[in-house]
């Protein structure tokens, strides 16, 4: 065996661990999303098959186990479904000097965003993912519990998953607590309040943890902002402008969330894709008070007069001219004033009144 082929030898055994190592997380997924589902079947199910229960008891079962079921359909489609690549066309492609679409997004030198990875060339609200080893249109971020990047193609998939999983836990701890109760009142076997308060604590775990999660998701999509774009882009404009930089793809609250969840709010609780768009170019907010009138942010207006008041070279100069003028003036009203306060102090030296003295002083 040569070298060459020891290479590849210890490349596939690292490509091998890798991706066991990757599909850990979403086994641990399913097997919560298992125990948890058995638990309820085992306790709240059965109590409801063979006593008498409420209607409303019944109707809560009923929805939980609809949650249950979208919640599967949409995890599985977050998994499997392309978040988007770029085209493998000659337009995006090195070397074309001409882009398919216009981007707004460019380096500061002014050149088209490109990757040296994926030799393509950008569009807006793309970026290289080093674990998907691609460029991903408009990635939020990589999500390792579906071993996939959250993009333009699976968003909706994956806020789906977090509206779903919150509103399952949020019916599996009201269910569960009056069967942890009774076990706490009553002598019962160990693995039954092992069962019970395992399902317990870790609904109660993942479904403050997912709200969380699924609140700061509905803000980013609200403002029409992805993860990225939030933590590099705005959070540096902020660090070197002392300001959060405008809202650049806000076209409102309603449209916002048809770019993600799709133009047809009767589908939007669906996995059903119908996103609009291509994913290679976004509509631009038309102006300042139009971004900050329709989005959930309200000084967007005030932030770009800020930026542009620090950022102009004629403004700039501006306040270095004011700032020499009011030396200049404050020095000549100095020298206005000082032979006042020199006949004032020597007045305070030659009273004789301690009254005075301490008045002047």
């Amino acid at each position: 065996m040569n070298s060459l082929q020891q290479r590849q030898q210890v490349a596939d055994e690292k490509s091998c661990f890798w991706i066991t190592v990757k599909t850990l997380p979403v086994l641990f997924v399913v097997g919560v999303i298992t125990c948890l589902t058995a638990i309820y079947g085992r306790f709240p199910l059965r109590h409801a098959l063979t006593q008498e229960t409420t209607f409303t008891y019944r109707l809560e079962m009923a929805w939980f186990f609809w949650c249950l079921l979208m919640l599967v359909i949409s995890y599985s489609m977050a998994l499997v479904t392309d978040p988007g690549r770029v085209p493998n066309t000659p337009a995006w492609s090195f070397g074309d000097a001409t882009p398919a679409v216009q981007t707004g997004e460019t380096k500061r030198t002014g050149e088209r965003r490109s990757c040296k990875w994926c030799e393509r060339y950008k569009p807006d609200r793309c970026h290289h993912c080093r674990v998907c080893r691609t460029c991903v249109l408009r990635m939020d971020h990589h999500c390792p519990w579906i071993n996939n990047c959250v993009g333009f193609h699976n968003h909706k998939y994956f806020m789906l998953v977090l509206v779903y999983s919150a509103i399952a836990c949020l019916l599996m701890v009201s269910r569960l607590l009056p069967f942890v109760q009774v076990a706490i009142d009553q002598d019962v076997p160990f693995v039954t309040m092992f069962a019970l308060l395992f399902g317990l604590c870790m609904s109660c775990l993942f479904g403050v943890m997912v709200s969380c999660f699924l609140v700061f998701h509905i803000w980013l999509m609200c403002n029409a902002m992805t993860t990225i774009e939030y933590c590099e882009t705005r959070r540096k404009h902020l660090a070197r402008h002392g300001h959060e930089a405008p809202l650049r793809y806000d076209q409102g609250i309603y449209h916002n969330v048809c770019a993600c969840l799709g133009t047809n709010p009767m589908l939007w609780a669906f996995p059903i894709n119908t996103a609009p768009g291509d994913g290679l170019s976004y509509p631009l907010a038309a102006s300042p008070h139009q971004a900050a009138g329709s989005g959930a942010t309200g000084v967007l207006d005030e932030w770009t007069r800020k930026g542009s008041s620090e950022s102009s070279p004629a403004s700039r100069q501006s306040r270095r001219v004011s700032r020499a003028l009011a030396g200049a003036g404050a020095s000549v009203v100095d020298s206005a004033r000082a032979p006042i306060l020199l006949e004032a102090r020597t007045g305070s030296r030659s009273s004789s009144d301690p009254d005075d003295r301490s008045s002047l002083a």
